[in-house]
């Protein structure tokens, strides 16, 4: 199986009613809706730009250490409510995003 992190996007766009020439029309259903089970693959920070105030401005604090943690703390915080709204299992599979995350350019402005 793909385990892509735009699966997910477009399995719940595929569900979206369309509304076109006043009437509305339902698209057929995504495979992937009838999945009792969705894969979380993390937040993608691999282009990434940083604004803010002095918080900011320590590089090498950020990257990739806060990168993994805010990965982890989304984990902790929200996947629960993630799998109640959708009325699926979540599994998670990160370390591909971990590794793309790494990739993450220090840029601040």
């Amino acid at each position: 199986m793909i385990r892509t992190p735009v699966s997910l996007f477009c399995a719940l766009m595929a569900g979206v009613t369309v509304v076109g020439a006043g009437a509305a029309e339902k698209q057929p259903a995504h495979p992937l809706l009838k999945s009792d089970t969705v894969i979380w693959a993390g937040l993608d920070y691999s282009m990434v730009r940083m604004y803010g105030t002095t918080d900011f401005r320590d590089p090498d604090n950020i990257f990739p250490h806060f990168l993994n943690s805010w990965n982890a703390l989304f984990l902790r915080e929200r996947i629960k409510t993630i799998s109640s709204a959708l009325n699926k299992k979540v599994e998670t599979d990160t370390e591909q995003m971990a590794e793309r995350n790494k990739t993450a350019l220090k840029k601040f402005r």
